[in-house]
Protein backbone atom coordinates (compact mmCIF):
# COMPACT_ATOMS: atom_id res chain seq x y z
CA UNK A 1 0.00 0.00 0.00
CA UNK A 2 1.58 3.27 -0.81
CA UNK A 3 2.31 5.83 2.12
CA UNK A 4 0.14 8.64 2.98
CA UNK A 5 2.37 11.65 1.49
CA UNK A 6 3.16 14.50 4.53
CA UNK A 7 1.78 17.20 4.70
CA UNK A 8 4.55 20.40 4.19
CA UNK A 9 4.56 22.02 7.44
CA UNK A 10 3.78 25.98 7.62
CA UNK A 11 6.14 28.51 7.77
CA UNK A 12 6.31 31.15 10.66
CA UNK A 13 9.05 33.46 11.26
CA UNK A 14 9.45 35.62 15.05
CA UNK A 15 11.32 38.37 15.13
CA UNK A 16 11.98 39.72 18.90
CA UNK A 17 15.55 40.95 20.04
CA UNK A 18 14.26 38.71 23.07
CA UNK A 19 16.46 36.06 22.84
CA UNK A 20 14.71 33.63 25.36
CA UNK A 21 11.82 34.64 23.58
CA UNK A 22 12.58 33.32 20.64
CA UNK A 23 14.19 30.28 21.89
CA UNK A 24 11.19 29.44 23.97
CA UNK A 25 8.69 29.65 20.81
CA UNK A 26 10.40 28.21 18.75
CA UNK A 27 10.74 25.10 20.86
CA UNK A 28 7.19 25.19 21.35
CA UNK A 29 5.97 25.86 17.92
CA UNK A 30 8.37 23.74 15.89
CA UNK A 31 6.27 20.91 16.41
CA UNK A 32 3.64 22.84 14.13
CA UNK A 33 5.28 24.67 12.10
CA UNK A 34 8.82 25.16 10.90
CA UNK A 35 9.90 28.25 13.11
CA UNK A 36 12.83 30.78 12.14
CA UNK A 37 13.99 33.21 14.84
CA UNK A 38 15.42 36.57 14.37
CA UNK A 39 16.74 38.82 16.87
CA UNK A 40 17.13 41.62 14.66
CA UNK A 41 15.40 43.31 12.28
CA UNK A 42 18.25 43.61 9.73
CA UNK A 43 18.20 40.10 9.98
CA UNK A 44 15.15 39.62 9.25
CA UNK A 45 15.18 42.18 5.76
CA UNK A 46 18.01 39.96 4.58
CA UNK A 47 16.20 36.77 5.04
CA UNK A 48 13.15 38.43 3.61
CA UNK A 49 14.70 39.31 0.19
CA UNK A 50 15.18 35.64 -0.38
CA UNK A 51 12.36 34.04 1.07
CA UNK A 52 8.68 34.61 2.50
CA UNK A 53 7.06 33.21 5.64
CA UNK A 54 3.43 31.73 5.09
CA UNK A 55 3.13 33.94 8.75
CA UNK A 56 5.09 37.00 10.78
CA UNK A 57 5.34 36.67 14.55
CA UNK A 58 6.34 40.16 15.18
CA UNK A 59 7.55 42.47 17.60
CA UNK A 60 7.21 46.36 17.82
CA UNK A 61 10.19 47.51 20.03
CA UNK A 62 13.59 46.47 19.25
CA UNK A 63 15.96 47.34 21.92
CA UNK A 64 15.27 51.35 22.94
CA UNK A 65 14.08 52.07 19.73
CA UNK A 66 10.46 51.99 20.68
CA UNK A 67 9.16 51.88 17.08
CA UNK A 68 11.82 50.16 15.33
CA UNK A 69 9.33 47.18 14.54
CA UNK A 70 6.63 49.61 13.56
CA UNK A 71 8.72 50.97 10.86
CA UNK A 72 9.68 47.68 9.60
CA UNK A 73 6.26 46.59 9.50
CA UNK A 74 5.12 50.03 7.52
CA UNK A 75 8.11 49.03 4.79
CA UNK A 76 6.91 45.38 5.17
CA UNK A 77 3.04 45.87 4.06
CA UNK A 78 4.42 48.34 0.94
CA UNK A 79 6.17 45.07 -0.48
CA UNK A 80 4.14 42.39 1.51
CA UNK A 81 0.05 43.89 1.66
CA UNK A 82 -1.47 40.30 2.32
CA UNK A 83 1.09 38.63 3.88
CA UNK A 84 -0.39 37.21 7.36
CA UNK A 85 1.52 39.35 10.93
CA UNK A 86 0.74 38.85 14.30
CA UNK A 87 2.15 41.45 17.06
CA UNK A 88 3.32 40.45 20.11
CA UNK A 89 4.30 43.12 22.70
CA UNK A 90 4.40 43.87 26.34
CA UNK A 91 2.20 46.99 25.56
CA UNK A 92 -1.47 47.42 25.76
CA UNK A 93 -3.60 45.66 23.24
CA UNK A 94 -5.42 49.24 22.18
CA UNK A 95 -2.18 51.30 22.78
CA UNK A 96 -0.84 48.58 19.57
CA UNK A 97 -3.89 48.32 17.83
CA UNK A 98 -3.72 52.55 17.64
CA UNK A 99 0.05 52.17 16.64
CA UNK A 100 -0.63 49.42 13.76
CA UNK A 101 -4.02 50.74 12.57
CA UNK A 102 -4.51 50.54 8.83
CA UNK A 103 -1.55 47.90 8.77
CA UNK A 104 -4.10 44.71 8.34
CA UNK A 105 -2.24 43.01 11.68
CA UNK A 106 -4.39 39.20 12.51
CA UNK A 107 -4.33 39.71 15.97
CA UNK A 108 -1.91 41.07 19.31
CA UNK A 109 -0.41 38.81 21.65
CA UNK A 110 0.13 39.93 25.22
CA UNK A 111 3.35 39.10 26.35
CA UNK A 112 3.06 37.04 29.35
CA UNK A 113 5.31 36.63 32.27
CA UNK A 114 4.14 33.06 32.11
CA UNK A 115 5.99 31.81 28.93
CA UNK A 116 3.62 28.75 28.60
CA UNK A 117 0.54 31.77 28.54
CA UNK A 118 2.65 33.12 25.71
CA UNK A 119 3.32 29.94 23.36
CA UNK A 120 -0.12 28.40 23.77
CA UNK A 121 -2.21 32.14 22.25
CA UNK A 122 0.03 32.30 19.68
CA UNK A 123 -0.38 28.22 19.00
CA UNK A 124 -4.06 29.03 18.93
CA UNK A 125 -3.61 32.31 17.11
CA UNK A 126 -1.75 30.58 14.04
CA UNK A 127 -4.40 27.74 14.42
CA UNK A 128 -6.88 29.93 13.59
CA UNK A 129 -5.10 32.02 10.82
CA UNK A 130 -4.57 29.28 8.66
CA UNK A 131 -7.69 27.84 9.12
CA UNK A 132 -9.01 30.84 7.82
CA UNK A 133 -7.08 30.83 5.26
CA UNK A 134 -8.04 27.49 4.20
CA UNK A 135 -11.80 28.39 4.38
CA UNK A 136 -11.58 31.52 3.33
CA UNK A 137 -9.78 30.18 -0.21
CA UNK A 138 -12.40 26.88 -0.37
CA UNK A 139 -15.60 29.72 -0.09
CA UNK A 140 -13.98 31.87 -3.01
CA UNK A 141 -13.48 28.84 -5.13
CA UNK A 142 -17.00 28.17 -4.54
CA UNK A 143 -18.91 31.23 -4.91
CA UNK A 144 -16.37 32.49 -7.82
CA UNK A 145 -18.32 29.36 -9.70
CA UNK A 146 -21.61 31.20 -11.74
CA UNK A 147 -23.78 28.47 -11.61
CA UNK A 148 -23.87 28.54 -7.92
CA UNK A 149 -27.48 29.42 -7.20
CA UNK A 150 -28.73 27.02 -9.98
CA UNK A 151 -26.59 24.01 -8.65
CA UNK A 152 -28.88 24.44 -5.06
CA UNK A 153 -31.94 26.04 -6.82
CA UNK A 154 -32.25 25.40 -10.33
CA UNK A 155 -32.75 28.58 -11.88
CA UNK A 156 -29.04 30.82 -12.48
CA UNK A 157 -29.29 34.33 -11.64
CA UNK A 158 -29.61 36.26 -14.26
CA UNK A 159 -32.89 34.46 -14.83
CA UNK A 160 -34.57 36.08 -11.33
CA UNK A 161 -36.11 39.42 -11.39
CA UNK A 162 -33.92 42.26 -10.62
CA UNK A 163 -34.77 42.67 -6.53
CA UNK A 164 -33.68 38.94 -6.46
CA UNK A 165 -30.78 39.54 -8.22
CA UNK A 166 -29.17 42.82 -6.43
CA UNK A 167 -30.00 41.32 -3.09
CA UNK A 168 -28.70 38.05 -3.58
CA UNK A 169 -25.64 39.61 -4.87
CA UNK A 170 -25.31 41.44 -1.66
CA UNK A 171 -25.59 38.59 0.47
CA UNK A 172 -22.84 36.92 -1.04
CA UNK A 173 -20.81 40.01 -0.95
CA UNK A 174 -21.36 39.97 3.22
CA UNK A 175 -20.70 36.61 4.09
CA UNK A 176 -19.80 36.14 6.95
CA UNK A 177 -21.26 38.86 8.88
CA UNK A 178 -25.08 39.05 7.34
CA UNK A 179 -25.53 35.27 7.43
CA UNK A 180 -28.81 33.91 6.46
CA UNK A 181 -30.36 37.47 8.08
CA UNK A 182 -33.07 39.55 6.48
CA UNK A 183 -32.96 41.92 8.71
CA UNK A 184 -29.55 42.87 8.06
CA UNK A 185 -29.91 41.92 3.94
CA UNK A 186 -33.14 44.20 4.16
CA UNK A 187 -31.63 47.56 5.43
CA UNK A 188 -28.40 47.18 3.11
CA UNK A 189 -30.85 46.82 -0.15
CA UNK A 190 -32.87 49.52 1.48
CA UNK A 191 -36.10 47.34 0.52
CA UNK A 192 -39.18 46.00 2.88
CA UNK A 193 -38.52 42.63 4.53
CA UNK A 194 -42.08 42.06 3.02
CA UNK A 195 -40.98 43.32 0.05
CA UNK A 196 -37.85 40.72 -0.34
CA UNK A 197 -40.15 37.70 0.84
CA UNK A 198 -42.12 38.81 -2.01
CA UNK A 199 -39.91 38.25 -4.27
CA UNK A 200 -38.34 35.48 -2.99
CA UNK A 201 -41.10 33.58 -3.13
CA UNK A 202 -42.08 34.13 -6.57
CA UNK A 203 -39.38 32.95 -7.59
CA UNK A 204 -38.38 29.89 -5.26
CA UNK A 205 -41.54 29.59 -3.27
CA UNK A 206 -39.60 30.08 -0.07
CA UNK A 207 -39.50 33.51 2.37
CA UNK A 208 -36.12 35.17 1.84
CA UNK A 209 -35.24 33.62 4.96
CA UNK A 210 -35.89 30.39 4.33
CA UNK A 211 -34.46 30.32 0.97
CA UNK A 212 -30.84 32.03 2.57
CA UNK A 213 -31.06 29.77 5.50
CA UNK A 214 -31.31 26.76 2.75
CA UNK A 215 -28.95 28.21 0.88
CA UNK A 216 -26.50 28.57 3.62
CA UNK A 217 -26.65 25.09 4.40
CA UNK A 218 -26.13 23.86 0.78
CA UNK A 219 -23.06 26.05 0.57
CA UNK A 220 -21.69 24.31 4.10
CA UNK A 221 -22.01 20.72 2.79
CA UNK A 222 -19.65 22.12 -0.27
CA UNK A 223 -17.00 23.94 1.97
CA UNK A 224 -17.38 20.84 4.54
CA UNK A 225 -16.75 18.63 1.47
CA UNK A 226 -13.83 20.89 0.48
CA UNK A 227 -12.15 19.81 4.15
CA UNK A 228 -13.30 22.31 5.58
CA UNK A 229 -14.21 21.77 9.87
CA UNK A 230 -17.74 22.17 10.85
CA UNK A 231 -17.32 24.99 13.51
CA UNK A 232 -15.06 26.75 10.54
CA UNK A 233 -17.70 26.66 8.15
CA UNK A 234 -20.37 27.84 10.41
CA UNK A 235 -18.35 30.73 11.17
CA UNK A 236 -17.55 31.93 7.79
CA UNK A 237 -21.10 31.75 6.26
CA UNK A 238 -22.33 33.60 9.61
CA UNK A 239 -24.56 30.67 11.57
CA UNK A 240 -24.24 29.48 15.18
CA UNK A 241 -22.40 25.57 14.60
CA UNK A 242 -25.01 23.96 16.62
CA UNK A 243 -27.93 25.60 14.75
CA UNK A 244 -26.12 24.60 11.77
CA UNK A 245 -25.78 21.20 12.63
CA UNK A 246 -29.42 21.15 13.30
CA UNK A 247 -30.42 22.61 9.75
CA UNK A 248 -28.14 20.15 8.34
CA UNK A 249 -29.21 17.30 9.73
CA UNK A 250 -32.97 18.41 9.01
CA UNK A 251 -32.13 19.12 5.35
CA UNK A 252 -29.65 15.63 4.40
CA UNK A 253 -30.76 13.63 6.85
CA UNK A 254 -27.25 13.70 8.00
CA UNK A 255 -25.36 15.45 10.84
CA UNK A 256 -22.43 17.45 9.10
CA UNK A 257 -19.63 15.19 9.97
CA UNK A 258 -20.90 12.68 6.92
CA UNK A 259 -21.07 15.34 4.35
CA UNK A 260 -18.80 13.33 2.11
CA UNK A 261 -21.39 11.06 1.71
CA UNK A 262 -23.45 13.22 0.11
CA UNK A 263 -23.82 13.61 -3.82
CA UNK A 264 -23.86 17.23 -4.34
CA UNK A 265 -23.34 18.76 -8.22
Amino acid sequence: MAKKRKETKRTVWVADDSEPICQITEAALSRYYEIRSFTTLKDLSEALEDNCPDALVLDIIFGRNKTAGLDFLRAFRKVHPGLPVIIISATEDTEVAALTGGLSIWCYVRKDPKEGELTERLRKELHDLFEYHVLNSNLTDILDREDLLFMVSGKALNECDSVVQRSFKVFLEELPSMGPSITLLSRRCKVSSSTLNKHYHSEFKQSVGDFLTYFCVQLAARLIQSGCSVDGTAHLIGMNPERLRQRFQSEFGLPPSRAHELKLQ
